[in-house]
């Protein structure tokens, strides 16, 4: 369990937020999806736990557009040595955390188990055109 208390499941759907430009041509999404803005692969890497929230509300969580909805299982991180760990927050109790010593490589290779979810992007998101599934 976490510091919230929730316990996470490898089963259990995380969401993450990724901008748009993290969407690649052929639909997938850019391994930056787990690294820092700077580049760096990301220590505590933030998301939401999707049974604990709405996708809408996951996505719009900051307000300032430009952002699509992804998922991936809990169970993937934690098969690349990293854990997951419910860490709530004050206006987020759905927050979660991947946590652990992160590689390019681990990113890499979560993003090909990252999936875009559909018709969900952030309250300002203008101009994006959902590509057509793979």
């Amino acid at each position: 369990m976490g510091d919230g208390g929730v316990r996470v499941d490898d089963e259990d759907e995380l969401y993450r937020r990724i901008p748009t430009w993290y969407l690649k041509k052929d639909n997938s999404i850019s391994s930056s999806a787990f690294k820092t803005p700077r580049g760096k692969p990301d220590p505590k890497i933030s998301v939401d736990l999707a049974c604990l929230t709405t996708q809408q509300e996951s996505v719009d969580r900051d307000n300032n557009g430009g952002f699509l909805l992804a998922s991936i299982l809990a169970k993937w991180p934690r098969q690349h040595g990293l854990d997951v760990h419910h860490r709530p927050k004050p206006d987020n109790y759905a927050h979660c955390q991947i946590e652990g010593e992160n590689t390019n490589a681990i990113c890499s290779q979560m993003a090909t188990h990252l999936k875009l979810i559909y018709g969900i992007a952030s309250a300002g998101t203008v101009g994006f055109e959902f590509p057509d599934p793979v």
